[in-house]
């Protein structure tokens, strides 16, 4: 979960020096001033980023948990366990037969 956190509070930072940019272009400010700005305000939303990221991990990590695919984990190619379910039973007593052109012609399709 701390990589989520920096996750957050970098992106919370670069917004910031973003937005700090912009303003300091907008007061036609000197170019140290601007990379002055620019890493006051990195380190400080930085810091309070990672803050917030801590206040807001254990709604993140419910949401994660959330999205988790929970259910039973099946193999296709295992044989059914009970034999006397209709489904199994309907199964073994089908036989295969090859589409044939009598089979084709009682298929309807839609016009």
């Amino acid at each position: 979960m701390v990589k989520i956190k920096i996750i957050i509070a970098f992106t919370f930072a670069m917004i910031a020096c973003v937005l700090t940019i912009f303003s300091a272009l907008a007061e036609h400010a000197r170019l140290m001033t601007i990379l002055y700005r620019m890493g006051v305000s990195m380190f400080l939303v930085g810091v309070l980023g990672y803050i917030a990221a801590n206040f807001m991990q254990p709604y993140i990590e419910q949401k994660l948990i959330e999205q988790k695919p929970e259910g039973q984990k099946t193999d296709i190619s295992q044989t059914p366990l009970n034999d006397s379910d209709e489904g199994s039973q309907a199964k073994q007593d089908a036989q295969f037969s090859p589409l044939t052109a009598e089979k084709l012609d009682r298929i309807t399709t839609a016009k």
